[in-house]
């Protein structure tokens, strides 16, 4: 009776094979089939029906047990990887169509573009000019970016290194240097828009905000510190007091770390201070660092060292 249940049970659950199984068992072992078989005057058959309900509920056991076994996920192959790596191949023309045509405007000699014109002077702004599309198609090429926005040039750029500051409507910004962009046209200048490209780690740009997420802090706080000891009169004396703070910018893929510290002056008294740096996140590069020496910031930017100074 117990077994009969247990199989009622099993079919309910599902568990066909299993069940059927049971009560093969449950019925060639009933105490009245076996009785009739006595009656009859053929006490081996209960035997014969124990042992033909062993072997059925073992073989019918093993076949059902492929049932419950878990699906195994195959090994990715390396193309597996890479294929969720980078977007999948798609037409040179499918990522222009993430380009309109105000994404851009061209440096001319309005007022808004005075200052670019003063900095870069005539043969930089034709350069920049003619290399604004490549940098809009090297954008195009991030699946983070579902469609390009704006081309600007930063004001970052100079004359020995252009750079431009691309917006997506998805509110990502990407950042793309002078080489890049020239890499871009070198590479699909003469691709035409039908070609299906499949493209490599080296021509997807990385957003800024990506950049701010894998940043890390203590080797940022270690890097800032280096960079202001070997500024300092007495870099020896240098003492941090307290803990750092850090505050991100995910837009423009930079971090700003701000600490208190002591250290001496030339006579070996003890000064309390305060310094603060900016760093790349993407390459934990020191943009710029200040602190305040006799109540004045002196600030060191990209090889340079000045008084006061804008502070952005």
């Amino acid at each position: 009776m117990f077994v009969f249940v247990v199989a009622v049970g099993g079919l309910l659950q599902g568990a066909w094979i299993g069940s059927l199984a049971l009560l093969a068992h449950a019925v060639l072992v009933w105490p009245e089939v076996g009785d009739f078989a006595a009656r009859l005057g053929v006490a081996w058959v209960r035997l014969v029906c124990a042992g033909v309900t062993l072997v059925v509920f073992i073989v019918l056991v093993s076949l059902g047990a492929g049932d419950d076994e878990i699906a195994v996920e195959p090994e990715m192959s390396r193309s597996d990887v890479m294929s969720k790596l980078s977007p999948p191949p798609s037409t040179l023309g499918a990522y222009r169509s993430k380009i309109p045509g105000h994404a851009f405007s061209r440096i001319d000699r309005s007022d808004y573009y005075i200052s670019v014109h003063r900095r870069l002077g005539p043969t930089r702004v034709r350069d920049a000019n003619t290399l604004a599309p490549w940098v809009a198609l090297r954008v195009s090429f991030a699946s983070s970016c579902d469609r390009v926005d704006m081309v600007e040039i930063s004001q970052d750029a100079s004359q020995a290194e252009l750079r431009w500051f691309v917006d997506c409507l998805n509110r990502q910004r990407f950042y793309v240097n002078e080489a890049d962009a020239k890499a871009t046209r070198v590479k699909f200048a003469d691709v035409p828009d039908t070609a299906v490209i499949d493209l490599l780690p080296e021509d997807l740009p990385r957003a800024e905000n990506a950049k701010v997420i894998g940043f890390d802090e203590l080797a940022g706080l270690r890097i800032c510190e280096a960079s202001l000891r070997s500024r300092l009169q007495q870099p020896d004396a240098y003492r941090p007091v307290g803990a750092a703070r850090t505050q991100r910018h995910p837009q423009r893929g930079r971090v700003t770390i701000t600490r208190s510290f002591i250290t001496s002056n030339g006579l070996g008294q003890s000064i309390h201070s305060q310094w603060e740096c900016l760093l790349d996140a993407g390459d934990t590069r020191v943009i710029e660092i200040k602190w305040l020496d006799a109540g004045q910031w002196r600030v060191a930017a990209k090889g340079s060292l000045h008084h006061g100074g804008a502070w952005n």
